[in-house]
């Protein structure tokens, strides 16, 4: 009888010893989920699965979309955004009496690109309102109808490498990023250009490349560039940017003085020489903040 009680209670300890290391349920012991358990049980899941399962887990995973805005509060106010652009552009009249049509993947490019990401936080409720926003140091980010005018004047096709002047928040050179190959952005402020690099980098922008200069002399050694796209008030055209540019390419520019309104200008180089053959049209209005280093310089020769 003694060694019947002995061996229940041998039995009885080993259930005790075996429950104790069995898996916990990702329900926990009352049937209710927890962190803890939750853990433990996807842990002990994956080391219990077979090779093949794991390896089919690894191929049938997704990559994540660059780009992608998954559970955006603001989607809907984007999404009025580029009506408005759309519905607004179609109103825009030339000072030639030209009436612009701008490209769906332009607009495409707007849904893509989370505005509200390149704004300050104070900021926030009005990103996608159709106009301009401070960003710090004096600078603002354009009005929407402004960055897709002066993207549809570039004239951009996916093989293009556009430079741009004045990176500010990196939201116009976020817009281009889907549109072509790559974008050159150039920062005079210290501040902004190292703000703008780290964020383009957060939002995996791998094909812009930013770097802190004077945006006067253009990136000499990633030129020629197909486009150039100036974002600040500039007095005159800067000489660097025009031997910067392609043979048939584009450069938007606002043009005049910064005190008072500017002429959204395009300058299309028709040959290259000792004279460059360049084509103007002004095109309507606008107001920059204005275009500041060496570019002064010269205003005073």
């Amino acid at each position: 009888m003694k060694k019947k009680t002995f061996w229940c209670d041998k039995f009885f300890l080993s259930v005790v010893i075996f429950t104790f290391f069995l898996p916990v349920s990702h329900k926990g012991l009352w049937g209710q989920e927890t962190n803890k358990n939750k853990s433990l049980n996807k842990l002990v899941q994956k080391s219990f699965s077979s090779p093949e399962k794991l390896k089919e887990e690894k191929v049938t995973k997704k990559k994540p979309q660059i780009n992608t805005i998954k559970n955006d509060p603001f989607a809907l106010k984007r999404k009025k955004l580029i009506e408005e652009l759309e519905e607004g552009l179609k109103k825009i009249t030339y000072l030639s009496g030209k009436v612009i049509t701008v490209r769906q993947d332009i607009l495409d490019a707007f849904d893509k690109t989370p505005r509200h990401e390149f704004v300050l936080k104070t900021s926030l409720d009005e990103a996608y309102e159709n106009r301009p926003l401070p960003i710090g140091f004096g600078q603002t980010i354009s009005q929407p109808y402004i960055v897709a005018l002066m993207t549809h004047l570039l004239e951009t096709e996916k093989n293009h490498r556009v430079l741009e002047i004045g990176t500010g928040s990196a939201y116009q050179a976020a817009i281009l990023s889907p549109l072509i190959k790559e974008v050159y952005s150039i920062e005079i402020i210290y501040e902004l250009g190292v703000k703008a690099k780290e964020k383009l980098k957060k939002l995996a922008y791998q094909n812009v490349f930013t770097k802190i200069a004077d945006g006067y002399h253009g990136w000499k050694e990633k030129g020629p560039f197909d486009g150039i796209i100036v974002t600040a008030a500039a007095s005159h055209l800067p000489p660097p940017l025009i031997k910067q540019l392609k043979v048939g390419g584009r450069i938007v520019i606002p043009v005049g003085s910064t005190f008072q309104t500017q002429i959204l200008t395009v300058v299309e180089k028709k040959s290259s020489g000792s004279k460059d053959a360049l084509k103007v049209t002004r095109i309507l209005p606008v107001r920059f903040v204005p275009f500041v280093g060496d570019i002064k310089k010269q205003e005073v020769k």
